[in-house]
């Protein structure tokens, strides 16, 4: 990273990342691979709860008495 910004003389914050080098794709490739083990991760089970339910034909409704208690 070093030698990107190096190399590329002035840069500004805002423009950083904004080039269509190596870094930025490494970058993007990185996060992209971080998120999705995350979302796979955290928001599967949930997905996989609703439809299940979805698929037995249970009720998804919140109960007024659980959103007082929640805020």
């Amino acid at each position: 990273m070093r030698w990107v910004c190096g190399n590329a003389g002035f840069v500004q914050g805002s423009t950083l990342f904004r080039g269509n080098d190596i870094a930025s794709h490494l970058l993007s490739a990185y996060c992209q691979s971080v998120g999705r083990k995350f979302l796979l991760k955290v928001i599967r089970p949930l997905v996989e709860k609703v439809l299940t339910l979805y698929s037995q034909n249970k009720s998804m409704e919140v109960p007024s008495q659980a959103l007082y208690f929640i805020f």
